[in-house]
């Protein structure tokens, strides 16, 4: 079996400054697509939005999932784009006259693929540039899939030789500045993984409505953008007792649990069917809640038929403790969801 690869010629063309290389198009009114946000103003949104979510969890949660720098890597994760192949990409995509950048001549778009595109050059040049562990895989499966980097150096032909990873090392020293941050340290894998989470979700929202025209400043609308996601800390109806949220008295096995449940953790509650195995759970979860201690609950169940069983259910005690003006709703997210609330579809939309 033959491996055939497609490459270009040695890019001639002088390298753009990394604050001109754009980062995305958008649509006018007129139905012009024009050339949108820089590299940088995006990737400074970016890093601006995963700050604001990591601001939106509880203190203690925060401190213990996050590592210091996170936003960084989520605003270092499209360095990438600033490569002679990306920039004609954009300036391809734009109608014509509606693009500021220059030819790159000689430059076929589609060729990126061979090496995972934009998010595969942030891969490289992070490692290049001696990014901590982790760090580098994170940029490069921004958009959820990792990117066959092995054979590339950072400043490869391809990538616009050495004068190109010249500006991405430019662009990251500027976001450094900018974010007040540096590379974080990141010890294990389920780190990393949530950071991975935190990158993909914040280029989201950070590419989303809000700051498609770039000529609107974006520094307010990072709230509003959070906001619009279903990123908003609920609000719920304090101190409430559990037969205020149930309409009973609590039975024993639901009164050990409640006792015994003052701070996060795992807890087990074994008892018979029918003696209320739910609501002890839910009404835990509200009093940490309440307390500040937790910022959500998922519950998990192994079928459909459960699920939709406890989604009713679930849906009823979020109507007895939350606050009156509290615009949350509980999600019902399997396969087949999307049949029970049309509202939310197949997307399962914040």
């Amino acid at each position: 079996m033959a491996l055939i690869l497609y490459l270009n010629k040695k890019n001639s063309a002088p390298p753009i400054d990394f604050r001109d290389c754009p980062a995305k198009t958008y649509l006018d009114s007129n139905g012009n697509v024009r050339q949108g946000r820089s590299v940088l103003n995006h990737c400074e949104i970016v890093g601006a939005v995963a700050a604001e979510i990591i601001s939106r969890y509880p203190e203690e949660m925060r401190n213990a999932l996050f590592v210091t720098g996170a936003p960084l890597v989520a605003a270092a994760h499209d360095i990438g784009k600033v490569s002679p192949y990306f920039v004609e990409k954009i300036r391809q995509a734009c109608t014509p006259g509606f693009s500021s950048v220059a030819a790159q001549q000689g430059i076929n778009p589609k060729l990126e693929s061979q090496w995972g595109g934009h998010a595969g050059v942030s891969q490289v040049t992070a490692k290049a540039l001696a990014a901590p562990k982790y760090v580098p895989e994170v940029l490069g499966q921004h958009h959820g899939f990792s990117p066959n980097v092995a054979i590339y150096r950072s400043d490869a032909d391809v990538f616009g030789g050495k004068a190109w990873q010249e500006q991405r090392e430019a662009l990251v020293a500027e976001l450094k500045k900018l974010l007040s941050n540096d590379w974080p340290k990141i010890e294990s894998v389920p780190q990393a993984r949530l950071l991975s989470g935190l990158t993909s979700v914040s280029d989201w929202i950070g590419s989303g409505p809000f700051f498609e025209n770039p000529a609107t400043p974006w520094e307010g609308n990072i709230s509003r953008a959070l906001d619009d996601a279903g990123f908003i800390p609920p609000t719920y109806q304090p101190g409430l007792s559990f037969q205020q949220v149930f309409g009973f008295v609590p039975h024993q096995a639901q009164q050990q649990l409640i006792d015994a449940v003052s701070s996060p953790g795992v807890y087990v509650l074994e008892a018979p069917m029918g003696m209320g195995k739910t609501e002890a759970a839910l009404y835990v979860a509200y009093r940490m809640l309440d307390s500040g201690q937790a910022s959500g609950i998922y519950f998990a169940l192994p079928t459909q038929l459960t699920s939709n069983k406890i989604y009713e259910r679930f849906s009823q005690f979020l109507s007895s403790t939350l606050a009156q003006d509290c615009r949350h709703r509980s999600l019902l997210l399997h396969g087949k969801a999307w049949l029970l609330d049309t509202e939310m579809g197949e997307e399962g939309r914040p």
